[in-house]
């Protein structure tokens, strides 16, 4: 199984993701209670309290589940890519500073927008 992103959200929204195998990622949430992740794209390691969110992707998760889940770092924290603007995923896009992953899923994000734009209400 091949490991696209590794991530989990904690009960307060802090999200933490593990790039590479050696680092640990902490957080203490609100809660008191201590998360943290490691691993990268090489395990899936959780250590502390367990009643986070699971946010990894890997290649067997759906088109559907990667599009809502994968991660983008802006303003100092982790956000789910389908939840920026057209316009910033434009200048991601632009920029090539993302991954071909990444820029996959952008493209495919915006091409989605154009032919079923949300609807205001």
């Amino acid at each position: 199984m091949k490991i696209l992103q590794n991530a989990i959200q904690c009960p307060d929204g802090m999200i933490l993701l593990s790039s590479n195998n050696y680092e640990i990622k902490k957080h203490i949430d609100k809660n008191g209670k201590e998360y943290a992740i490691r691993g990268g794209k090489h395990t899936l390691e959780r250590l502390g309290a367990n009643d986070h969110t699971e946010l990894s992707i890997t290649e067997n998760h759906s088109l559907q589940f990667v599009f809502n889940n994968i991660l983008w770092l802006t303003e100092n924290r982790y956000r789910p890519m389908i939840g920026l603007g057209s316009a910033h995923l434009e200048s991601i896009y632009r920029h090539k500073t993302s991954s071909l992953f990444h820029r996959f899923a952008i493209a495919e994000i915006l091409t989605l927008r154009k032919y079923w734009p949300r609807r205001s209400a």
